[in-house]
């Protein structure tokens, strides 16, 4: 989850492409958006 967090808030370039940090949504708070990741992997279980 912590690797997770981190690529969700401070966006990641991998080898398929680029995530922004936040998204692009760079008024969320880190909390916000930990708390979107966190939903996202319980809804995919």
């Amino acid at each position: 989850m912590d690797v997770l967090h981190t690529h969700a808030i401070e966006g990641y370039q991998g080898e398929s492409g680029y995530m922004p940090p936040k998204g692009g949504f760079t008024s969320l708070s880190d909390e916000q958006v930990k708390a979107a990741v966190q939903y996202m992997v319980e809804e995919s279980r």
